[in-house]
Parts: C-alpha cells; sequence; structure tokens
C-alpha cells in the first residue's frame, strides 16, 4: 500500500507500507520503507524476499537482514480485522510527523559483525563488493532465538539470541567438514 506521511516541515513524504494480520488471533504487524524520489516501489515483493516472519502464541517477529546488520521486529498488536489494523496504522503514521516512518526504532538492530568470522561476510578479491547475505531460517528456543546464516562465500553461521534478541554466540559450520567454531 503506497502512503503520504505528513513530516513536521509541513512537506509529505511518500512512503510504502506492508502489512501483516494473522486473521484466526488478530495478530498484526507492518513495516514502512521511504520510497525513493518521485518513484514508490513496491516493497512487498522485497519484503517477503528478504525477510523471515515468524508467528508465535502471541506475537509476529519480523527478521530482515542487511549487510551485517539484522533488524527485528516484534510485534504484539492485535485488531479483529486487517481494515482495523490499517486504520490504526494510518492514524499512527499521520500523527507521526515522519518521525515513526522508514525509521529503525521500529526495529531492534543487532549488529552480527563482532560475533562472525570475517570471511563469512567479507567478499574475496573479484567479487561484489554488495555481496548477497541470505538469513536462511529462524527457529525458536526455549532459552531465545537460533538463525541461519549464509555468508559470502556459502558458508553457514548459527546466530543464537536470547528472548531480548541479543546476541549470545554464533557457530560458523565450515562447508565440506563435520568442523564447527564456535565464538560466544
Amino acid at each position: 500500500m503506497q502512503v503520504l506521511v505528513p513530516m513536521g516541515n509541513g512537506q509529505v513524504e511518500r512512503g510504502d507500507v506492508v502489512m501483516l494480520h494473522e486473521p484466526d488471533n488478530g495478530m498484526f504487524s507492518w513495516c514502512y520503507q521511504t520510497s525513493v524520489g518521485d518513484t514508490p516501489g513496491d516493497i512487498s515483493a522485497l519484503f517477503l524476499k528478504e525477510s523471515v516472519i515468524y508467528l508465535t502464541d502471541d506475537r509476529i517477529v519480523v527478521f530482515r537482514l542487511d549487510s551485517r546488520t539484522l533488524w527485528v521486529r516484534d510485534s504484539t498488536a492485535r485488531y479483529s480485522t486487517l481494515d482495523e489494523g490499517q486504520a490504526k496504522l494510518l492514524g499512527t503514521l499521520a500523527h507521526s510527523q515522519g518521525e515513526t516512518a522508514g525509521r529503525p526504532n521500529l526495529f531492534q538492530e543487532v549488529n552480527l559483525t563482532e560475533l562472525m568470522d570475517s570471511d563469512v561476510f567479507e567478499p574475496t578479491f573479484g567479487e561484489s563488493p554488495f555481496p548477497d547475505y541470505k538469513l536462511r531460517s529462524v527457529a525458536r528456543q526455549q532459552e531465545g532465538w537460533l538463525l541461519l546464516i549464509e555468508g559470502t562465500h556459502h558458508d553457514l553461521v548459527d546466530v543464537q539470541l536470547d528472548n531480548d534478541y541479543q546476541l549470545v554466540g554464533a557457530t560458523r559450520l565450515n562447508p565440506g567438514t563435520d568442523q564447527t567454531e564456535t565464538t560466544e
């Protein structure tokens, strides 16, 4: 959905919104992205490609990997219908004066660089300086979360987060061997 968001300076910002609604229990979440230039883009395809969406009994958690940063959006909002959630979202955007829209405060930032072997994230000579890291899977565990991330050289890393999405540790799974390297 494309929206116009009033800014504090009297200007209007154009953006795109993706809404998630689980009709059985009313869970609701959303994501906003500012449009580039005068051409709004459809972020829904990009959102689905780059995000892992995890539903628990009481929340929707969205995980997005962007370079060496993991963004986590945890929403416990509930609305009986998608229309009700959309109305609340549009009201929030209208009153935000641009403070909420597109800003990381909707997401919790988790910097992954400090726990992972730099070879997982660093391209080698001749490779794109903007490699395509992939968040392969997310699993809920009693003590937190386990994420599987594929690095530049198809290395796999298990990243452990606690229940508050703080880094606990990372285990690099070396392709083609039975060896692992753990960092805590």
